[in-house]
């Protein structure tokens, strides 16, 4: 591109007198005399807006000077059409004038200057002449006052053409100013084409040329303005060039940096708070383009005072977002999401939709990479409803689906997904741009389909994602995921070997390194490609990286090896030390394990099993059940009772290092990185075990000596091809073989019962089944251990020989075996000296405290409690808020009659039902997360209204909301599965309670109260509903 420079002028230094009377008739006014108004605009900044007369036969220059703002300025004529508009590009220093020649009468013109830009310190100065010409050399300063006005009126495109003719004019106004010694005005001129050359051209060398000889002139040191005009033009050319590459470094004579310090001393001499701060700016800029970031910092952060005092909010943003760059290039995630969070304020505050949805982005973005998969989510839904640009909104739905995948909510990485690449105008993909990834949304497709077992569309998606690649490491990772869709599609594997030997020969580099180690494991389990030393060596090199999903991946397959190879009791060593990983990393830093607990879990428990039966004792199968567990359990939403203890390995600095391993930046030494990983992973991990020491092995005999001679412990393994009842008592575990496991992996169908009422013949059949191998060993009281399956079944509706099991046996549900000792000692009397009651939720109605027996179950309650110690919380009065008073935390006993839900698989939607109505007709709820931050001091918790919403699917280990009133400090929590008949939950709910007032053990009352209810002819289903759950 050809680059229009304007010619070198000289200055003369003595100023040409000119007769104005000869000349032309000038008529200059201050335009506060005329008729104006002011108006702020709705995102922010100002429009100011003058009613002027314009005479037959004159022509008008209007000039503008704006203080601080960046603006344009439109002149229309009385039918509102566009005379003239203008713009001042990127200078907030020079003057801009504007042209109206004469129409050939006289009319009223409207002046509008919109200033979207500003500070609090923007002002406007504007000068009006009136212009009559005489004679030619009137009429020749005449053209030099519309070539400048020309140069300066906003172009119909951005191109190189049309700001080359505003470079040529501006110089030609330069020289015919000069001509008649105007000087100023020649100034001005040469000053906004260099602002051309700079902004609109890219041309640095004529931009810095101009600035220099402007400078230079004597007219520089008259005119204030003018000097710090050209001082800034001077300081940003001499960037541009840096960052061209075209301007060397220097250590002794750094230009761009003294143009800089040169700027912000005269920008504080005039007392320009904008320019100096926008000099701080550029020093700051340019040493972070450089890499020094310490000085870049204490520039930035001096900028950014100056624009928060004067309100200057698009440079704030600006500082901002570059000091982001830097925090994360640092790897500071702390720093980086403070900085995000004051723009978010600053654009909310200006109400900039766009530009909050871009931040809003980058937040969410952050969050993914740190593993807070679900607050990312919380940030990136938000954002969706600011942007209103439709490539922002694409990298919106790529980053929730990211998020969403790596959660497991398979339905919700779909949708956004195929928000994000495909087109639906063509429903063809879209094309990919350096800021929408389309081929990773594509794999999140594929990714998506073989989770589902849909390998027909699995293998059309990676097919397309495959012709979308562009980047090298992208066809590494993309030939890894093809070679487990095809590990997915048989038994042999046989199909994924020549994968898994092109990621084995390609995978280098810190970031793709692990890939070739995990290929190399992955050919081990296969019987393929393994020589001596190979596997352990693979294994030992993904311990390195101090990433947990390799680290754990690693130990699976290691083990999984050892098992095919016959090694079963080394093996279920070692899988069982990967189930103690990732209990705590899943538990320590949520969310660090992404997408490989939900896809991979699932397989590591059953190689795990597998491998305790073939070659490990009962105590050892028991306790795997148990970790098992609490493997499904390591989620934030479930209230685990260990939480606050190995909260503080979970640190923003922690989740940052961590990032920046698994995707190194180029001053990052991985080898270090990783050892400073295991080093702390190493330090959390022993205090880890410290405080659950009772997931190793040698933990179980301790406790089975706390139970007493008519109690014992129940867990089932129906992993594997023969159903498996485990029972502990203090001489220790036997282990039951009941024959075929499928039958009894239908459990569910029992529970899909629970709405309609149970078939006796089925009760029948499950007594059989299930207990009948036992009922010579089972005592009386029996903990059951499986808090994630078998639990959940009306053992006590079960029938042996036509009679209730619960006429002979007590079952208690352990929500966190083997973690607390002596169960019995939690099943003592329960005092009642302060009751808090809550429940009924309704709609505001007025008096409705004078109603307090109007719901039948809380006026059994309340008959039961009445005195100074009960709190009755009820009707519209069921806030949030009653859940933090004293009442709530010191009470003996919480009676909660509150409908809610607990979701088995997904903990995190269980709820309790509030009273005030939300959007769509429904009310507010207490959700399971809200539970978890309770701190009780209550005897028992009763959930009278609760019923399981989902049964099916690998569950989460612990139930909800039950688990959170345990983990809160409730020593026993009676809960419901599913809702029954008010009258007959009533007759119980009384019966419990009188038995509990009587001093009975919680346990024993439930079994009075509920086989009194069986004698009064009440069905299974209304009186087996109830179940008690310890800690």
């Amino acid at each position: 591109m050809s680059r229009i420079i304007p010619p070198r002028i000289g200055f003369s230094r003595r100023r040409r007198r000119v007769a104005a009377a000869t000349v032309l008739a000038i008529l200059t006014l201050f335009l506060a005399a005329v008729d104006a108004r002011a108006t702020d605009l709705p995102g922010g900044g100002q429009q100011q807006e003058y009613f002027v007369r314009q005479e037959e036969g004159e022509g008008l220059l209007v000039r503008i000077d704006g203080i601080e703002a960046a603006y344009e300025a439109a002149i229309f004529d009385p039918d509102g059409e566009l005379i003239v508009a203008s713009g001042t590009l990127g200078n907030r220093i020079a003057p801009l004038f504007q042209y109206v020649p004469s129409s050939g009468q006289a009319r009223q013109i409207d002046l509008r200057i919109t200033a979207p830009l500003d500070t609090n310190r923007t002002a406007f100065n504007m000068g009006l002449s009136r212009i009559t010409v005489r004679d030619d050399r009137s009429a020749s300063l005449s053209r030099a006052y519309q070539w400048l006005s020309f140069g300066l009126e906003l172009p119909p495109a951005d191109t190189a053409a049309n700001w080359s003719i505003k470079v040529n004019t501006l110089g030609d106004a330069a020289r015919q100013f000069q001509a008649f010694g105007m000087e100023e005005l020649q100034l001005w001129s040469l000053v906004h084409a260099g602002q051309i050359l700079l902004q609109g051209l890219g041309d640095n060398n004529a931009a810095l040329a101009v600035a220099e000889d402007v400078l230079g002139s004597s007219g520089a040191r008259r005119w204030a303005r003018i000097r710090l005009a050209a001082t800034r033009l001077r300081a940003e050319a001499l960037a541009a060039l840096r960052q061209a590459g075209e301007l060397p470094v220097r250590a002794d004579n750094d230009p761009v940096q003294a143009a800089a310090d040169r700027l912000a001393r005269e920008a504080a001499s005039q007392g320009a708070l904008f320019e100096r701060a926008d000099a701080l700016f550029l020093s700051g800029s340019d040493l972070a383009n450089r890499g020094d970031f310490p000085r870049a910092l204490n520039r930035f952060e001096a900028s950014l005072e100056l624009a928060e005092q004067i309100e200057a909010g698009d440079l704030a943003t600006s500082i901002r977002e570059r000091m982001v760059e830097i925090h994360g290039q640092q790897g500071d995630v702390a720093a980086t999401s403070e900085v995000l969070r004051a723009i978010e304020s600053q654009l909310t505050e200006d109400g900039a939709n766009d530009e909050l949805a871009q931040n809003l982005l980058a937040q969410g973005r952050i969050l993914n990479a740190t593993y807070r998969y679900e607050e990312a989510r919380t940030v990136l839904r938000q954002a969706l409803e600011f942007e209103h640009n439709s490539a922002t909104r694409n990298q919106l739905h790529l980053a929730l689906a990211e998020a969403a995948w790596a959660l497991g909510d398979l339905d919700e990485a779909r949708s956004q997904a195929l928000s994000a690449v495909v087109n639906p105008a063509s429903r063809g993909y879209r094309r990919p741009t350096a800021v929408l990834d389309v081929q990773k949304g594509v794999g999140i497709l594929a990714g998506v389909a073989r989770a589902r077992g849909d390998r027909d569309d699995m293998s059309s998606l990676r097919s397309a994602q495959q012709s979308l690649l562009v980047e090298p490491d992208d066809r590494v990772l993309w030939t890894w995921e093809r070679a487990q869709d095809e590990l997915t599609k048989d038994g042999t594997g046989a199909a994924a070997i020549p994968h898994l030997r092109a990621v084995r020969d390609s995978a280098t580099g810190a970031t793709l390194a692990p890939y070739g180690h995990l290929s190399r494991l992955w050919l081990c389990r296969l019987n393929v490609d393994c020589p001596a030393g190979a596997a352990s060596r693979a294994r030992d090199a993904l311990m390195a990286t101090g990433i947990p999903r390799y680290r754990v991946e690693g130990g699976w397959l290691y083990g999984a090896w050892l098992a095919r190879g016959g090694q079963a009791g080394q093996a279920a060593r070692s899988l069982e030390s990967v189930v103690r990983d990732v209990i705590f990393f899943r538990t320590s830093v949520p969310g660090v394990m992404g997408d490989w607990t939900w896809r991979t879990g699932d397989i590591l428990a059953g190689d795990l099993l597998e491998a305790r039966r073939a070659g490990g004792s009962s105590e050892a199968l028991l306790m795997d059940l148990a970790r098992l567990r609490w493997l499904r359990a390591s989620d934030a939403t479930l209230g685990l009772p260990f939480d606050r203890t190995v909260a503080a390995l979970d640190t923003d600095d922690l989740r940052a290092q961590l990032g920046r391993r698994v995707a190194p930046g180029r001053t990052d030494d991985p080898d270090q990185l990783s050892r400073e990983l295991n080093r702390r992973f190493d330090e959390g991990r022993a205090r880890f075990d410290a405080v659950t020491g009772f997931l190793d092995d040698r933990a179980l005999q301790p406790w089975l000596a706390t139970l007493g001679p008519g109690e014992a412990v129940l867990d089932f393994d129906l992993s594997g091809s023969r159903a498996l009842a485990l029972l502990g008592t203090p001489s220790g575990v036997s282990r039951i073989d009941m024959g075929p496991a499928s039958p009894l992996r239908n459990w569910t169908n029992l529970l899909g019962q629970m709405n309609d009422g149970f078939a006796p013949s089925d009760l029948q059949d499950w007594g059989r089944r299930l207990l009948r191998p036992l009922q010579a060993r089972m005592p009386e009281r029996v903990y059951l251990a499986s808090a994630d399956s078998v639990a959940l079944l009306p053992l006590e509706a079960v029938r042996l020989e036509g009679e209730s099991i619960a006429e002979r046996h007590r079952f208690i549900r352990l929500a966190s075996f083997p973690a607390r000792h002596s169960p019995s000692d939690r099943l003592q009397k329960v005092s009642a000296d302060r009751v808090f009651l809550a429940g009924a939720p309704s709609d505001y109605r007025a008096g409705f405290l004078a109603r307090l027996d109007t719901d039948p179950e809380l006026a059994v309650v309340m008959d039961r409690f009445l005195g100074p110690g009960l709190q009755v919380i009820q009707g519209s009065a069921l806030a949030p808020d009653e859940f933090t008073t004293p009442a709530f935390r010191e009470a003996d006993l919480v009676h909660l009659a509150m409908p809610g839900s607990l979701d088995r698989s997904k903990p995190v939607l269980s709820w309790l039902e509030l009273s005030e109505l939300q959007g769509g007709g429904r009310r507010e709820r207490l959700s399971a997360p809200a539970l978890n931050s309770w701190d009780l001091e209550a005897d028992l918790v009763t959930f009278s209204r609760t019923r399981w919403t989902t049964v099916e699917g690998p569950g989460a280990g612990r139930p909800p909301l039950v688990t959170g009133a345990l983990a809160g400090g409730a020593r026993v929590v009676l809960a419901t599965g599913w809702t029954a008949s008010d009258p007959i939950a009533d007759g119980v709910l009384a019966a419990f309670y009188d038995g509990l007032l009587a001093g009975q053990e919680p346990d024993r009352a439930l079994a009075s109260a509920q086989q009194a209810s069986r004698r009064m002819g009440a069905s299974d289903r209304d009186w087996a509903r109830w179940q008690l759950w310890l800690d």
